[in-house]
């Protein structure tokens, strides 16, 4: 039987956070590597990934997203941008291989001169699988991308552990970098049957390039502000504070990559399947998404900000408590961006891709603007931390100013989405802080403060009469509790 939106939906959604859930696996792993590594050995790597991530950029180009949305996409499509991406990613890995030297030469580290040739194969193994990729997030097949990421994180964390006891130190860290793309690029061929033919088609890159110029250009944009800031706290600060910057990403790019590769990545999918004039159909799926983000968002990003340091001292150890206050603005400001990335996806679906380099252009330049002030008046680092919260949130104002006139999405229904969620977090989260002048051990304190978050929280959404919290419920109930092909009571057309 013909799967509805709403079913294929669900299904994606629940196999992507299956695949997000074991990450908490893999950051396990990850939490043995920090305990037994420095931060400067992580400053080492961080200082790269600014030249990696561009390089992912540019030989994307934002062609994902217009081979996403295209709903009618074609074998010379697919097959123009697989040549087209290996094609730049080639060219990209030989002009940073040379240029190697001169990144050595501009950080003083003789050392990363081997270490960046290594960790910019990256880009090209990413080249070879993003059209398989693309093709299995576009037909809504999560649960073969949850292999996919099971499978080449379990592999390239596996690897990582091996070099660490055997003391390569920040060699570790890039090779479990670069295994994670070899691994994906490996499992993605083996997942999906799609297999390139020798067809490029020059209508179909130039039809695919008029939507994908400005994503890519406010791709580039984004990478290259968002990861130069680990480069520039390492040349002007130090590549200890680095190396503490980039464990609090790290950290924090769990909750991130829940949001960003679940609710995110299926929501651009589903909003793709629905035909611009169905224009109701549209905003009700948008305001579902945007509902959903803020119920699971605020009680990851808000609890992440209560439990940074006694997680942090149980888990890294105090050697890694200067990451604390970076990590709790780091999660204010991904509350904000991951509100946003629905107000990007449903901008992305409806072409309005103009309107997302203009505000990724705000951003940029309101960003790197507060960091020139904080560096030229040599201000606390704080600064530099507080400039990332604060114009999340701005670039989130301006987005929304888009959206509401787009769907007509007025104040009041914002309100409604968002608040509720938001609201009852900040309850749970300031009854749970106060049992840190009760309770000394830091694992005490943690598993205590999580507890008593999560119940309130939970308690409260339930007892206030929150529809998600009980459609979840449900889902639940109905896909392993229930036996037999128990159907969900939705229509056709219902996705909400």
């Amino acid at each position: 039987m013909t799967k509805t939106l709403k079913q294929r939906s669900l299904s994606a959604l629940i196999w992507s956070l299956v695949d997000r859930s074991t990450q908490f696996v893999f950051l396990g792993v990850s939490i043995v590597m920090a305990r037994m590594l420095s931060a400067p050995d992580y400053g080492m790597v961080a200082v790269l990934l600014i030249f990696s991530l561009l390089a992912n950029a540019f030989q994307d180009s934002g062609f994902s997203s217009a081979l996403i949305r295209k709903i009618d996409a074609t074998e010379k499509d697919y097959n123009t941008i697989f040549y087209f991406n290996i094609s730049v990613a080639t060219l990209l890995y030989v002009v940073f291989f040379f240029c190697a030297p001169l990144i050595a030469r501009y950080y003083g580290i003789l050392e990363l001169v081997p270490l960046s040739r290594f960790v910019f194969l990256t880009f090209f193994f990413n080249a070879f699988s993003m059209v398989q990729n693309v093709q299995l997030t576009k037909s809504l097949q999560y649960k073969k991308l949850a292999a996919v990421n099971i499978f080449a994180t379990g592999t390239s964390y596996l690897g990582a552990i091996l070099l660490v006891l055997s003391g390569w130190t920040y060699w570790a860290i890039a090779a479990q970098l670069v295994l994670l793309a070899f691994g994906r690029m490996v499992f993605l061929w083996i997942f999906n049957a799609w297999k390139p033919k020798l067809i490029f088609s020059t209508a179909s890159f130039n039809e695919l390039y008029k939507y994908s110029i400005n994503l890519f250009l406010s791709n580039i944009l984004g990478t290259g502000v968002a990861q130069i800031i680990p480069s520039l706290i390492g040349k002007f600060i130090s590549i200890t504070q680095s190396g503490y910057y980039y464990q609090a990403q790290r950290l924090n790019s769990v909750g991130v990559g829940m949001m960003d590769g679940t609710l995110s990545s299926v929501g651009f999918s589903v909003m793709s399947n629905i035909r611009d004039e169905d224009s109701g159909l549209l905003k009700q799926a948008f305001r579902k998404i945007v509902r959903l983000t803020a119920f699971i968002g605020f009680p990851v990003f808000i609890g992440t900000c209560l439990v940074a340091e006694p997680a942090i001292r149980v888990f890294l150890t105090d050697k890694w408590l200067p990451a604390v206050q970076t990590l709790q603005f780091l999660a204010v400001a991904a509350i904000f961006n991951s509100l946003n990335n629905t107000n990007v996806n449903l901008l992305r679906k409806t072409g309005g891709s103009k309107y997302i380099l203009q505000f990724e252009l705000i951003r940029s330049l309101s960003l790197l603007s507060l960091i020139a002030l904080v560096l030229i008046n040599h201000l606390d680092f704080v600064y530099i931390l507080a400039s990332i919260s604060f114009v999340a949130f701005e670039i989130y104002c301006i987005y929304l100013r888009k959206i509401t006139k787009l769907l007509n999405y007025k104040a009041r229904e914002l309100a409604k989405d968002v608040l509720p969620y938001g609201g009852i977090m900040l309850c749970a989260a300031a009854a749970a802080f106060v049992l840190r002048y009760a309770i000394s051990s830091p694992l005490i304190l943690l598993m205590a403060q999580v507890a008593t978050a999560g119940t309130i929280y939970l308690a409260l959404c339930y007892l206030l009469g929150s529809k998600l919290l009980r459609e979840s419920l449900e889902v639940i109930k109905t896909k392993f509790f229930t036996k037999g092909k128990a159907e969900l009571p939705i229509q056709d057309t219902d996705i909400s």
